[in-house]
């Protein structure tokens, strides 16, 4: 048996596809025959093993026969070749939507009828895939870097945008992979994610684990910074300390300044400290009967420590973000308080500056100055997607954008985890590279239940959002 495989490169218009790849196989039957032999059965097995599935845009299977008998009796032989292979390779997983089979007699020959050798060339039945490019989410869609070069030898100012963010860069502060102060020209690259639409499908997980539990982020502000010299990456020496005054995008309650790890896990590195110096906050409105007595918490955050303190009681310390009322008050009036989110902790008193002044910058990498929350009503959701026709949507990339917080979130398409009552939208890009957006209002309408499955009916966006900034004017992002 004879394998036959080409690439080719075919254009295409639009954002639908750029270029196309083409896998075409070839699999032989014995004379007179539409049963697979063993060799025809070894062929369509590795063709199974090799066929990447998901980025198949169609499939396309001829059936031939040699030049023996008549054109009807060849027509349907071919026919019912083509029909086996199709049958062979739908059961291995190809979507049947995907494939058109044809068949062609003996119109189409590859070797001379005249020999033994040439027919068996002719018994075939060629499949030949179309595939969608590898998928890459469009330069439009992604953050954009800005570029600064500077002379290491001497202490730096670096203003890094027109609305105050500063960084400070003490001289002599790089090194190369060796240790080596860089003493040449260094390029500074600067990446900022100032809201959701830009944090989608930026690839950045926006959630935080503290011990067995995960958080979400809504974020004041999210950046990654990288130095190269001579095109080479470097590294911050150990004894120096770039500090950076940041422009805060939003100012959510209790901010704290995190970044990715080696581990690829965010970690906290600092606390930010609101106006007025003291990080102190009255609980507004809680109130619980504690053996008759009327009881107001006052509460401190030290780290994960809270330290709640009452009027004539000694501090008691509470490890987490939650805390239980029932506690400290001798199990009556069982109530439940957040420290986080639009929860119990909001003081007016105490706000953050529009610049939040002396952020350690120790290390390259991506940095996060964030509020973090607990997710209430946490729903795994199964999912499967259409268009308004109804024609299934072959997912590739999802963010989950809930509008109440600056924060997006990424999923495999075919499962995300969310708030059912939140006000979610769903982006993703397909295969091809075309955009759906779901309406506002939509999941929610929906009362999605934990572990159930659900198809989505999404808009194609494709003609109106060509890049992040759109996604944020049409959901009404104001970042």
């Amino acid at each position: 048996m004879k394998n036959r495989i080409c690439i080719a490169l075919l254009c295409a218009v639009g954002m639908n596809l750029s270029y196309a790849q083409v896998k075409k196989e070839t699999i032989f039957f014995d004379y007179n025959s539409y049963s697979l032999n063993e060799s025809a059965e070894n062929s369509l097995n590795q063709l199974l093993q090799t066929l990447e599935k998901e980025r198949i845009h169609s499939l396309k299977i001829i059936g031939h026969t040699d030049g023996d008998g008549s054109n009807t009796y060849n027509e349907l032989l071919s026919k019912n070749r083509a029909k086996t292979v199709k049958s062979i390779l739908t059961i291995g997983g190809v979507p049947s939507e995907k494939i058109k089979f044809e068949y062609k007699g003996e119109e189409s020959p590859i070797a001379s009828n005249f020999n033994a050798t040439g027919k068996q060339q002719n018994r075939r039945v060629e499949v030949i895939v179309d595939y969608y490019p590898e998928f890459k989410i469009p330069e439009s869609f992604k953050v954009q870097a800005k570029h600064f070069d500077i002379n290491p030898n001497k202490d730096t100012i670096l203003a890094l945008d027109s609305i105050g963010s500063c960084l400070h860069i003490p001289k002599n502060s790089f090194i190369d992979k060796n240790g080596n102060t860089i003493s040449e020209q260094v390029k500074l690259s600067y990446k900022e994610y100032r809201n959701s639409a830009d944090m989608a499908f930026s690839g950045i997980k926006m959630t935080y684990w503290r011990g067995s539990q995960e958080y979400n982020f809504n974020s004041a502000g999210m950046f990654e910074l990288q130095g190269f010299s001579n095109g080479s990456e470097l590294e911050i020496a150990d004894n120096k300390n770039l500090t950076l005054d940041y422009a805060l995008a939003a100012k959510p309650n209790e901010i704290d300044f995190f970044k990715i790890n080696e581990n690829g896990n965010w970690e906290e590195i600092q606390e930010i400290e609101k106006n007025g110096g003291e990080n102190d906050h009255i609980i507004p409105d809680i109130s619980f009967r504690g053996g008759g007595e009327f009881i107001r918490a006052k509460f401190k955050k030290k780290r994960n420590l809270w330290k709640l303190k009452f009027k004539g009681e000694k501090i008691v310390e509470l490890d987490g973000d939650e805390f239980n009322l029932d506690m400290l008050a001798n199990n009556k009036d069982r109530r439940k308080g957040t420290l986080l989110g639009d929860g119990y902790g909001t003081d007016p008193g105490h706000t953050y500056p529009d610049i939040v002044k002396g952020l350690n910058v120790k290390s390259f990498g991506v940095y996060n100055c964030d509020q973090i929350y607990r997710l209430p009503n946490r729903a795994n959701i199964l999912a499967k997607y259409i268009d308004e026709k109804g024609n299934p949507i072959h997912a590739k990339v999802l963010s989950l954008i809930d509008l109440k917080f600056n924060g997006a979130f990424s999923f495999d398409p075919k499962r995300f985890v969310c708030n059912p009552s939140a006000d979610n939208i769903i982006a993703l890009f397909d295969q091809s590279g075309k955009i759906y957006v779901s309406e506002k209002g939509q999941l929610k309408a929906m009362d999605l239940k934990d572990n159930q499955s659900y198809t989505f009916t999404l808009k194609d966006m494709t003609n109106e959002l060509k890049s992040s900034k759109d996604l944020a004017d049409y959901l009404g992002i104001k970042i």
